[in-house]
């Protein structure tokens, strides 16, 4: 039998629209994948979180959970990510970046769980002791304030403050 006479067949038909059909389903789980990784269909449940760092830093996402890892992207301060729960080396992996980045781990020094609030203020010490300025949320202390010292705040959460020095805890400041 020559192929085009076996164009003409039922099996030929059969098989075509078999084809068709695969071909269909493919496409449709290609545009859920797209959707998924773009955060329109959520498959999984994720933990949101937030970037709180200084006023224009940007906060590093990387390959792997490592300083040394390889830099493939970055987050501004305020900025809303989703995490799956999964931690290693002090990183935390973040989920559902782009269609071009879909995963990596940011420091977990700089992920807050409530949204940072934009303040702009001048806040007081009212810690009775000197306070700790940090690096990043419970990390190395930089600086102390002294009681009473005034702070030009930029961002706040219920837990933390951050001013253009560092991060402070929030429950030792008074303002607004």
């Amino acid at each position: 039998m020559t192929l085009k006479k076996f164009k003409d067949t039922e099996l030929w038909s059969w098989i075509r629209t078999v084809l068709e059909i695969l071909l269909l389903g493919a496409c449709i789980m290609a545009a859920f994948l797209c959707l998924k990784d773009i955060g329109i269909a959520e498959e999984e449940n994720y933990i949101e979180g937030y970037i709180l760092c200084k006023e224009h830093d940007l906060i590093n996402v990387r390959r792997t959970p490592s300083k040394k890892g390889e830099e493939i992207g970055l987050f501004q301060c305020g900025q809303k990510l989703y995490l799956d729960g999964k931690e290693k080396n002090d990183y935390m992996h973040v989920c559902n970046l782009t269609l071009e980045l879909t995963d990596g781990w940011v420091y977990k020094g700089y992920i807050v769980f409530d949204e940072p609030v934009k303040v702009d203020s001048e806040y007081m010490v009212i810690s009775p002791r000197r306070l700790a300025v940090r690096k990043y949320i419970d990390g190395k202390i930089i600086k102390w304030l002294k009681p009473k010292s005034i702070v030009d705040v930029v961002y706040v959460t219920k837990e933390w403050a951050v001013t253009d020095k560092g991060f402070i805890k929030r429950k030792f400041l008074e303002g607004e």
